[in-house]
């Protein structure tokens, strides 16, 4: 289900992109009179852009507040909020300040700004699984463009920041264990596999927490939430990589907690695994 979600994903980013190189060639081949049109589909645009921004500051808040565990994040969730803000006042400063369209100068340092955002997004969240994104044209910007042709691209924009940020609030909230797991379907924990039980002082155990369900094509992020000795494990595929050093000597165990939800009811199943330390 991972790769098909992937694959809708990048049809949406394309579909984004055509509508935003259609602006773009709307400006330079039609004259200025559809500008009552730019008008209209520009206030469509900034009315959708104003809702996503708000729905997204509630998923960041709403973090904060389940399983009273939300200041195990509050660093992160401080970066998931002041990031794409600082790029939605940038674009809000140019779409309020500028005469009519976009100055080269203005233009380019848009395209840097936004071009860094994109490349921080990616490199800083790749351990979330989320689809990853290329460079973000803004060469569409000139002196044909009316003053609605441009708002309208540059709210486009503030909606593709939006849209592509919330897969990393669930993803970072997935991670903590403190997003809401689905109810609706039927979840089986398969339990844990380990390789090798006897192992040298100080160097690394290699584990994995494995999981199933009764419909293995779902995607398993959205049901499950896992912990290992204590700690949030984040599951990626059908399940997560147990890698921690050894240290003592002896018998040991360690720990895993998974959690799911079946008809609307929490359960929680803990299972010690042994291993020696020689």
């Amino acid at each position: 289900m991972g790769k098909v979600m992937r694959i809708i994903t990048r049809i949406y980013e394309i579909i984004a992109w055509l509508v935003i190189v259609y602006l773009g060639l709307v400006c330079i081949v039609f004259p200025n009179h559809y500008n009552t049109h730019f008008e209209e589909f520009y206030k469509v645009l900034d009315k959708s852009q104003k809702f996503e921004r708000k729905y997204w500051k509630e998923d960041i808040t709403k973090l904060l507040s389940k399983r009273d565990n939300g200041y195990q994040v509050w660093q992160e969730l401080q970066q998931l909020w002041h990031k794409p803000l600082k790029k939605l006042r940038q674009i809000d400063y140019y779409k309020k300040n500028m005469p009519q369209y976009l100055h080269a100068s203005q233009a380019k340092a848009l395209k840097d700004s936004l071009n860094a955002y994109m490349v921080f997004r990616n490199e800083q969240y790749k351990h979330l699984d989320i689809p990853q994104f290329g460079p973000m044209p803004t060469n569409y910007f000139g002196k044909a463009n009316t003053t609605y042709e441009t708002l309208a691209m540059l709210t486009a924009y503030q909606l593709f920041i939006l849209k592509h940020w919330k897969p990393i609030v669930k993803g970072v909230g997935i991670k903590y264990g403190i997003y809401p797991y689905g109810c609706f379907f039927i979840p089986t924990v398969t339990g844990i596999t380990q390789p090798v039980n006897h192992i040298e002082v100080g160097d690394t155990l290699k584990a994995a927490m494995v999981v199933g369900e009764a419909f293995p094509f779902w995607d398993k992020k959205q049901w499950y939430y896992a912990e290992v000795n204590g700690k949030p494990a984040f599951l990626k595929g059908k399940g997560a990589v147990i890698e921690f050093r050894v240290s003592g000597k002896g018998k040991q165990y360690w720990t895993s907690k998974f959690s799911y939800c079946h008809e609307g009811v929490e359960y929680t199943n803990t299972v010690k695994t042994p291993y020696w330390v020689k």
